[in-house]
């Protein structure tokens, strides 16, 4: 019994990944059909309808949105939208989680260059914990003076239960030659990364 239990886990950690990638894909694709169909039916006929379009209408459209922002009078308009979802309780907070973590995805390379991986060094020397520099000066955050010299790091937790954003000084970092992309898959598994088998 336990060598089928442990035969059943492996197989399960192969399929589970692969299956929650497609059933994602697939949501996203649905729910764009779903939305947007019904609009490409009001205005192409039956006959000219194909199971799609409204995918297809949907990327369009978040294209258009992306290039329409590099505007500067879409980027006042979008700029008033967001401050006044600032606003409102509840929805502020929200809507700016959501809104960083897209950003943060959204950025270049380049625009990384802050944001990489450090390890920073507890009391205990022992002790490291791995984390996300996202700040190189905490007056920038506090407001305040009595910062100088602090770093902001972000300490996820594992499997993405929430993390902590802490005030270190900037001594007690060290960077590490790990992606941020990298890293993160590495914080959300608590490093129970499984390697690769090399390829023949």
């Amino acid at each position: 019994m336990k060598r089928i239990g442990k035969t059943f886990l492996q197989g399960l950690a192969a399929i589970l990944p692969i299956a929650l990638t497609i059933y994602v894909v697939w949501w996203l694709g649905s729910s764009a059909e779903s939305l947007l169909g019904p609009l490409i039916r009001r205005v192409l006929p039956d006959d000219y309808y194909v199971p799609g379009l409204g995918v297809v209408l949907g990327i369009a459209f978040v294209l258009l949105v992306g290039v329409m922002l590099r505007t500067f009078l879409l980027r006042r308009i979008w700029s008033g939208v967001e401050d006044l979802f600032e606003r409102i309780p509840l929805v502020k907070t929200i809507y700016g989680s959501v809104r960083d973590l897209m950003s943060f995805f959204a950025r270049g390379d380049s625009e990384r260059d802050l944001e990489q991986v450090v390890l920073v060094r507890m009391k205990d020397p022992q002790i490291q914990l791995l984390g996300l520099l996202t700040n190189d000066d905490a007056r920038t955050i506090t407001k305040r003076d009595e910062e100088e010299g602090l770093v902001a790091v972000y300490l996820p937790m594992s499997y993405q239960i929430g993390g902590f954003m802490v005030l270190v000084p900037r001594d007690a970092i060290e960077p590490v030659e790990v992606g941020v992309e990298e890293a993160l898959r590495l914080l959300v598994t608590a490093g129970l990364k499984k390697e690769r088998a090399p390829s023949s």
